[in-house]
Parts: C-alpha cells; sequence; structure tokens
C-alpha cells in the first residue's frame, strides 16, 4: 500500500489556493513586487554598486554579498511576518476542519492507511507554500536582475528557504497541538504566540552574551537557529556550518513521527 496519495495532494494543493488567508497572501506579495518595480533605485559609483534605495531605507556601499542580503533580506523580514502569519492561519485549520468533513469519514472506509492521509496533507501543504514562496522568490529575482543590469541575485531563493524549514517546522508543532486540542481557534491562538511571541526571543545571540551556558534555548526551534547562522555566515564571510539545518531537519521528523502516532490512534466517530 503506498505511503503516498497524490489524488489526495492535488486536492490540498488546490484547497490550500483557495483559502482566503493564501489568496491575502498573495495580494501582500503582489504589492510588495509592484512597490520593489517603481521605488528601487540604485545608485552606481562606476560599474560597482554604491547604495541601494528602498521605501525611504538606504542600505550603503559594502562587499556586494553583503549589501544585497541586507538589502533584500532586510525588506522581507516584514513581509516573511505578515506571510508567515497568512501561513498559520491556513495551516492551523487543516487537520482540525478535515476531521470534522463528513467527506473524511468516507476517506477512511477506502483501502488507505491513516499514515497516507497524513503524509498526503501534510506534503500537499507543504507543495503548496513552497510554490508560494519560491513563485515570489522568481519574481523577486527577476526584478533585481532587470534592476542591476544583467546581475543574478540567488538571496531571494535562499530567504525563501529558511522561511520554509521555519514554516515547516511550525506547521509540524501546529499539527500536533490540533490533534490534541481539536479546536481551531486555540491552534491558531497557539500559532501566533508562538511565532510573534516566543521565537522571536530565540533570535538573541545568547553565546556571543553570556557564553555556551544559555545557548541550548535556541535548540527549542532549531530552524531559529539555522536562519541565525546563516545569516551571521554570510555578514561575516565564513562558510555555511550545516549542524543547524541538520538539527531542524530530525526536529520536523520527530514532531511528524509523534503527530502520526496520535492521529493513527484517534477515534473518529
Amino acid at each position: 500500500m503506498s505511503l503516498i496519495n497524490y489524488s489526495l495532494i492535488k486536492q490540498t494543493i488546490k484547497e490550500t489556493y483557495n483559502q482566503t488567508a493564501i489568496i491575502f497572501s498573495f495580494v501582500i506579495s503582489a504589492i510588495f513586487l509592484i512597490l520593489l518595480v517603481f521605488t528601487l533605485k540604485i545608485n552606481y559609483d562606476g560599474d560597482s554598486i554604491n547604495q541601494i534605495q528602498f521605501l525611504g531605507i538606504t542600505f550603503d556601499s559594502g562587499e556586494f554579498g553583503v549589501i544585497e542580503y541586507q538589502f533584500v533580506h532586510g525588506n522581507i523580514v516584514l513581509l516573511k511576518m505578515a506571510l508567515m502569519f497568512c501561513f498559520i492561519i491556513q495551516s492551523s485549520t487543516l487537520f482540525t476542519e478535515m476531521v470534522k468533513d463528513p467527506i473524511f469519514k468516507l476517506v477512511l472506509t477506502k483501502p488507505i492507511s491513516r499514515t497516507a492521509i497524513f503524509l498526503s496533507k501534510y506534503v500537499g501543504e507543504l507543495l503548496a507554500i513552497l510554490g508560494i514562496l519560491f513563485a515570489f522568490s522568481a519574481a523577486v529575482s527577476l526584478i533585481l536582475f532587470i534592476k542591476l543590469k544583467g546581475v543574478i541575485i540567488l538571496i531571494p531563493f535562499m530567504i525563501s528557504t529558511l522561511v520554509f524549514f521555519e514554516f515547516v517546522a511550525m506547521f509540524s508543532i501546529l499539527m500536533l497541538i490540533s490533534i490534541v486540542a481539536d479546536n481551531s481557534i486555540l491552534v491558531i491562538i497557539c500559532g501566533v504566540l508562538l511565532y510573534f511571541g516566543v521565537i522571536p526571543l530565540l533570535y538573541f545571540n545568547f553565546k556571543e552574551s553570556t557564553g555556551n551556558l544559555l545557548e541550548f534555548i535556541a535548540f527549542l526551534f532549531p530552524p531559529v537557529l539555522f536562519e541565525r547562522d546563516v545569516t551571521y555566515q554570510i555578514l561575516s564571510g565564513e562558510g555555511l556550518n550545516l549542524k543547524s539545518l541538520i538539527f531542524s531537519l530530525i526536529y520536523i521528523i520527530i514532531f511528524a513521527k509523534i503527530f502520526n502516532y496520535f492521529f493513527g490512534k484517534r477515534q473518529f466517530v
């Protein structure tokens, strides 16, 4: 028996793109892209970029890899938070609404395992969000390619990958909460408080201020550690250390397995 049901994946992607929260994320992204087209100004000193101006914010000259990262990352931070809010609203209701749907009880009578149902919904949701992020990244990169006179910028894709890792971890946590709480509103509240209340504290570099004593706190949500490390390594010119990425993947797998266990044990009336 297959662990993936492709029809269920396609259905999940289609349902995700029809949700109000996701449509709102499209609107937010479109507004940002329009502003990028009409308000981005790049000043050159000979063949080198001297300054980038966007929405009243000036990014001064420096090593090109650093200035491009500061510009793209600095302007996507707020956008990332807005998009993540939309993603949290959407993903928080995925499983709680699914189990309340009368059609779901019919699905359970089909020759498809609960693991296959879980994995198909899980993969479908992730592919839908990944598609949004990478389509947005491609649009940003294309605009920058034109504005920078043929210079290819891949930083937007890297940032979208970091955002995606954060979403996957958040989604895994929210799935676990949803199977326990069985209340969409409660899951949304937990997701918003976690992402906008607790996680920002984890970006603080405890290692620099207190040594290694409190650094373990960042491991409460490894994708934050991964993003923080990548940002530091790019700005400092150091090579990438994939240790935090490995921790992130392990973290995600553990939460997904725990959810799958409870999902398999739950009785649906």
